[in-house]
């Protein structure tokens, strides 16, 4: 009898096995079968507001230019960090001047260590003001975090730069595909995994995407999650906000998802 019932558990075990087997064939399939609406985006958005206040003298961009990472946009008048800096530059050199034509008097034992210490002390404290006024002179621009375009402008030569954005940018190339699928198709979609996005506009057609991220939680109000895709957009040529489907291709295994390669 013990053997009996050894045997007839190895055989539900085995069943139940091969079921689960199944199923996960089933679901990677039925994935790779489907569409799915999906919606493009940037890959990245930044709100850009002042280092520091001050008076807008130039904005070098327009909603809609393309920017380049370190490219200045907007320029604040900087006067005042400018004669601070220039300041503390005439005393560099002044003191280099001076601590020169006291070498001599100090190697004739004519000018002690101590004097010839208060002129080193004050040009290291004048460089010092230097970098902090170049520090400040950097506050008095703003420059772009990331190669993208401008979306959003919100100030203009003259205005006083407060603490709120006045640039918005956003990073077009890659784009983010945002799907929502089902929570059936969970353990059947995989970061790294392949898809086709058909563009449901202008330009039209289909191009490939890259699996990037899928989200380890199901949403219980509406029973599905979230998986976003990576798509190539050189030139701009894909506008964000553009409405897509989406097909998966069969995923190589369905243990990974929920992983994030990032």
């Amino acid at each position: 009898m013990k053997v009996r019932s050894k045997t007839l558990v190895g055989v539900a075990l085995s069943i139940a096995l091969g079921l689960s087997e199944v199923a996960v064939a089933e679901s990677t399939d039925s994935v790779s079968s489907e569409h799915f609406e999906c919606l493009l985006e940037p890959s990245m958005e930044v709100d850009l507001g002042g280092g520091s206040p001050g008076v807008v003298r130039q904005v070098a961009v327009e909603r809609g230019s393309q920017v380049r990472k370190g490219q200045v946009l907007v320029k604040l008048t900087d006067g005042l960090e400018r004669a601070a800096l220039q300041r503390a530059q005439v005393r560099i050199a002044r003191g280099k001047r001076k601590l020169k034509r006291n070498q001599a008097l100090y190697e004739m034992k004519m000018l002690t260590p101590e004097e010839k210490d208060d002129i080193e002390m004050d040009i290291r404290l004048a460089e010092v003001e230097a970098v902090e006024a170049r520090e400040r002179l950097k506050l008095r621009q703003l420059r772009s975090p990331i190669d993208g375009v401008v979306i959003e402008r919100e100030i203009d030569p003259g205005e006083l730069l407060g603490d709120r954005p006045v640039l918005k940018l956003a990073s077009l190339d890659p784009l983010h595909g945002e799907a929502i699928l089902p929570a059936r198709y969970f353990g059947a979609v995989a970061a790294g995994q392949q898809a086709t996005i058909s563009l449901l506009g202008p330009p039209g057609g289909e191009v490939v995407a890259v699996v990037d991220r899928v989200d380890p939680v199901i949403d219980p109000g509406s029973g599905t999650f979230r998986v976003r895709l990576n798509l190539e957009n050189a030139g701009y040529r894909i506008p964000a906000g553009l409405r897509c489907e989406v097909r998966l291709s069969q995923s190589g295994g369905a243990g990974s998802a929920g992983s994030n390669p990032r």
